[in-house]
């Protein structure tokens, strides 16, 4: 794998993971009173920071995985390309 394919592959784990991640642990501000301009459905404490880095930690294993995979010839896009007939 390229440098570009490798951070491609990184920066989609990435994100999937993330939004995977997003909706875990969220309590909206419904028993609380909000503050003004804030709906009562908006995260309290979204946790963000966490979820940004076990996003990133996960997407570099599962890179890792990835590029371990591709070099060894255990998986190729191509022939999965090929066999699909695209």
């Amino acid at each position: 794998m390229t440098l570009p394919a490798i951070l491609i592959t990184f920066a989609m784990w990435w994100w999937l993971v993330f939004f995977i991640m997003l909706p875990w642990r969220v309590e909206d501000q419904a028993p609380r009173p909000s503050q003004p301009g804030n709906v009562t459905g908006a995260p309290a404490n979204p946790l963000l920071g966490k979820k940004i880095a076990i996003s990133t930690l996960a997407a570099l294993v599962l890179t890792a995985l990835t590029y371990i995979a591709v070099s060894s010839h255990l998986y190729s896009f191509w022939d999965a390309v090929r066999h699909q007939g695209i």
